[in-house]
């Protein structure tokens, strides 16, 4: 009887080696499974290979994922560095690895829309700090959308926007000395006499447009975007 009972746990034991061994490839990555649209988001991928399938090469390796558009940067031994470009409508996508033409992995990513960049006022190729007053009336303004850092660097998202249309006013102690509307990201303004004695610049953004890894510019939805800037005259 006991060595009925060592004899099963032997083949029970066997039997879940044989299972592992056969298993499909395991799909291992570095970024969280999460992707962004409108973007090229770079994704290393590792396929861990079970012991009977060692001798697959990575030449015959391929990626498919439905929604997007999968490119191989490179490969080192099992580890392959990819870029993932989701379908602008996509919610969620299936990364497939292929063995020529046999499924021996795949993984679920989710699809979200990046969070809205930050705004950045410039003056003669200077940032205005927003937060103290301006010394003077600037000659120039130009506006820049810079992506979030903690999402573009740690997931290695690659994303550039254009500020496209805005609106831009002086005024003192609360009358409006000029107001124009700007389908730019920038204005020049030593021709506009009447801003000479205003104590403040508001800025409303009123569109930024991401540039698709196709080349393409698309509107982004913006929330709240208005920024007011103190100028200091007493010089």
């Amino acid at each position: 009887m006991k060595h009925l009972f060592l004899i099963s746990i032997f083949a029970f034991i066997s039997i879940n080696l044989f299972a592992q061994d056969s298993a499909p490839l395991a799909i291992y990555t570095k970024s969280s499974h999460t992707l962004y649209r409108n973007c090229s988001n770079s994704v290393s991928v590792k396929l861990q290979l079970p012991c009977d399938q060692l001798k697959i090469s990575n030449d015959k390796i391929s990626f498919v994922a439905g929604n997007s558009k999968v490119i191989i940067d490179s490969i080192e031994r099992n580890q392959f560095y990819l870029s993932i470009i989701p379908n602008v409508t996509a919610t969620s996508l299936t990364l497939q690895a292929f063995s020529d033409a046999n499924l021996v992995a795949e993984t679920t990513f989710i699809i979200r829309d990046l969070p809205p960049p930050s705004i950045h006022i410039y003056t003669g190729g200077k940032e205005i700090d927003i937060k103290n007053s301006l010394f003077g009336i600037p000659k120039n303004i130009s506006i820049k959308a810079l992506p979030n850092e903690s999402i573009t660097e740690i997931f290695g998202v690659d994303a550039q926007y254009a500020v496209t249309d805005f609106e831009i006013t002086f005024s003192k102690k609360g009358t409006t000395l000029y107001k124009k509307v700007i389908k730019a990201n920038n204005i020049d303004l030593t021709t506009i006499n009447s801003i000479n004695s205003a104590d403040r610049i508001i800025i409303l953004i009123n569109e930024i447009k991401i540039l698709t890894p196709e080349g393409k510019l698309e509107t982004i939805r913006l929330g709240n975007s208005i920024l007011v800037i103190p100028i200091d005259n007493s010089y």
